[in-house]
């Protein structure tokens, strides 16, 4: 049990209203968003050479991709139409937006012709 004497009085009478219960939800939620990160010039350069080696080399990627609640990855085989990078991922094809983009790794193993990953 609190004593009075410990500065905190009104904590066990404290009411919360369901609009204020919602307006805190939205503001924890509000305060842990990220900002989109700064990236430099070479970073972009080394996530352009890892793409081009992957794909050449018909290897796996894994790319990292900004959201406001934190960091998605995303992993498949890259490939590049019209200018778009497309990665070929289990659950279809998915187009990457690059300003979302963080980072990217290559795979240890070639998923080129596996049954997740048919080639055309």
């Amino acid at each position: 049990m609190m004593r009075i004497t410990e500065g905190n009085l009104f904590a066990g009478m404290r009411l919360v209203l369901p609009e204020h219960r919602a307006a805190v939800t939205r503001w924890q939620a509000d305060v842990r968003r990220q900002p989109p990160p700064a990236l430099a010039e070479d970073v972009w350069q080394e996530m352009a050479y890892t793409w081009a080696a992957a794909e050449a080399q018909q290897r796996s990627l894994r790319v990292r991709l900004y959201t406001p609640e934190g960091e998605e990855v995303w992993e498949g085989l890259p490939e590049s139409r019209g200018g778009e990078l497309w990665l070929r991922t289990a659950e279809g094809r998915r187009r990457l937006d690059r300003g979302r983009v963080t980072g990217m790794e290559a795979g240890a193993v070639s998923i080129a012709r596996t049954r997740e990953f048919p080639v055309p």
